[in-house]
């Protein structure tokens, strides 16, 4: 195997342990960190309206709050498994294998980890496990390798204008 091959596997597993990691927070840990992110967000919204900050009104900032906590939540999820679905590819990417299918072997394996990951979490404090949830990874999955193909084509057309000769995924 190549170096390049190793790297790319090493950087799969450390990223499911990061998810695996993130997934083992207990639920009041957990929603502190998104509730802290929906305030910032929030207080830098309020900032930047100003000197219109009636907008968010005291009575209707929890409201918010909760709100923008339930987005950064799912948005965390989409975004994680959209990191995973680029780093899998890759590893096919670097094994030679040019074709479409690999796509599919990405985000079926980032699919059936999605849920092995909503598993551990009914054995976490607090936390449930979702099917919800491995939609949204699996559709972070599938848009991390829109992203990777997007990446590709580019990497392509320079590759094409230097004269080097590649083969292509589609």
């Amino acid at each position: 195997m190549s170096r390049k091959v190793v790297i790319s596997l090493i950087l799969v597993v450390f990223w499911m342990i990061f998810i695996f990691f993130m997934s083992s927070m207990d639920a009041n840990n957990s929603n502190n960190k998104s509730t802290n992110v929906a305030v910032g967000i929030i207080s830098t919204v309020d900032k930047v309206a100003k000197p219109s900050s009636e907008i968010i009104k005291k009575h209707q900032e929890k409201s918010y709050i909760e709100r923008i906590n339930i987005l950064i939540r799912k948005s965390s999820h989409a975004l994680e498994y959209l990191i995973l679905g680029i780093l899998v590819l890759n590893v096919f990417y670097q094994l030679k294998k040019y074709h479409l299918l690999y796509a599919f072997y990405t985000v079926l394996f980032n699919f059936l980890y999605a849920i092995t990951d909503e598993y551990h979490q009914t054995f976490v404090n607090g936390r449930t496990g979702q099917f919800i949830d491995v939609i949204i990874d699996t559709i972070g999955s599938l848009l991390g390798c829109i992203i990777f193909f997007f990446i590709y084509k580019i990497i392509m057309k320079i590759k094409k204008k230097r004269g080097i000769q590649i083969k292509s995924f589609l």
